[in-house]
């Protein structure tokens, strides 16, 4: 079992790293995607392999990358432009 988690976890990281190089538009679905995986990952993963901690930085760095609209859950942010006020 904790096999299986690690080869997901694994395949996650290589997905995240990958999309850091797309467009923002493509990064932000694909960190909606990914974030929906880690969040199914982590409920069927009662014994963190060493993989999980590498998909976590991998998912937070490309939630990271300049010219995203997403927080690190995924999640919308609001438009903090002063002239949007």
């Amino acid at each position: 079992m904790t096999a299986a988690r690690a080869a997901e976890y694994a395949a996650l990281t290589e997905a995240a790293v990958h999309a850091t190089t797309g467009d923002p538009a493509a990064r932000r679905r694909t960190t909606q995607r990914l974030s929906r995986e880690w969040r199914e990952i982590t409920r069927r993963d009662f014994f963190p392999p060493p993989e999980r901690t590498a998909a976590e930085t991998a998912l937070r760095d490309l939630a990271a990358v300049p010219g995203d609209t997403l927080d690190d859950t995924g999640a919308q942010r609001e438009a903090t432009d002063a002239s949007a006020r």
